[in-house]
């Protein structure tokens, strides 16, 4: 079975992302955010940035860098919405360690904790008894 999302590493695909925007959501397996921060970032170049500027880039002047302000800002919105992505994946695996922390059940007789689905101790085999249904 692949590698799931929260086992990623969060600084690849910032690292991606910074190379091509849209290339880290393909690393986190997230199609339709890369595919739109593509289509978002080809739009903005087409609609915004004049075919001239992107031609130009490689003489490095004040005009073709302003020119390309818009692109830079679709990929530094890409990198943002990456970094909140990786942040909000890590977060349910420390909370699946606190919920599996909390559903345990202490045995009046030894103190141990048990697993809640029995109704009884397998430390010391102590009945429970069954939840009252109101």
């Amino acid at each position: 079975m692949g590698t799931e999302t929260s086992e990623r590493r969060p600084w690849l695909a910032l690292l991606l992302g910074a190379l091509v925007t849209g290339l880290g959501h393909v690393y986190l397996r997230r199609w339709r955010r890369a595919a739109g921060w593509v289509l978002l970032a080809v739009g903005v170049a087409w609609v915004f940035v004049p075919p001239e500027a992107l031609q130009s880039i490689q003489s490095s002047t004040l005009s073709a860098l302003l020119a390309v302000v818009p692109l830079l800002l679709v990929s530094a919105l890409s990198l943002l919405n990456l970094y909140v992505l990786t942040r909000i994946q890590q977060q349910p695996t420390a909370m699946q360690a606190t919920e599996e922390h909390d559903d345990t059940l202490t045995c009046p007789n030894c103190g141990k904790e048990t697993d809640p689905d029995l109704q009884f101790c397998q430390w010391c085999t102590t009945r429970f008894n069954p939840p009252e249904e109101s």
